[in-house]
C-alpha cells in the first residue's frame, strides 16, 4: 500500500495552457456591439425625436394623445398642456405634454374631413 501513495504524490498536475484573452471576451465584446447597435442606439434616437416632437409643440397645433383623443392645443404651462376637444361646447382637457403622441399635419387634417364627407 505504500508504494501507491508515493506514486500519487509524485504525479503533479499538468499545467493547462494559456488562453487568449482576446479568444475569452471576443464573442462576449460582439455580443455587446450587436445589441448597442441594435436595441440601444435606436431607442437613443427615438428618444431625441420625441423629445424634439414635445418641444416643438405650440398654441393652435392638432395634436393625437396616447389615450387616442384628438385636439388642438389651446395652452401650455411648463409640464401641462390643454386641449381643446370639441368647438361647440368649449370642451377642455388639461394633460401632461408627455401624453402627446404626434402633431398632426394638414395633411391628416385633410384625410379626415374627406373620410368625414363619404
Amino acid at each position: 500500500m505504500e508504494s501507491y501513495s508515493i506514486l500519487l504524490a509524485d504525479e503533479q498536475p499538468a499545467a493547462s495552457p494559456q488562453q487568449n484573452p482576446i479568444a475569452l471576451f471576443g464573442p462576449i465584446l460582439i455580443i455587446g456591439i450587436f445589441i448597442y447597435f441594435m436595441a440601444i442606439r435606436p431607442m437613443k434616437k427615438q428618444e431625441k425625436e420625441r423629445k424634439t416632437l414635445l418641444e416643438a409643440v405650440k398654441k393652435n397645433d392638432r395634436v393625437l394623445t396616447s389615450g387616442g383623443i384628438i385636439g388642438f392645443v389651446a395652452s401650455i404651462k411648463d409640464d401641462e398642456i390643454v386641449l381643446k376637444v370639441d368647438e361647440n361646447s368649449n370642451v377642455r382637457l388639461r394633460m401632461t405634454r408627455s401624453s402627446i403622441v404626434r402633431v398632426l399635419s394638414e395633411k391628416d387634417a385633410a384625410k379626415e374631413t374627406t373620410e368625414e364627407k363619404s
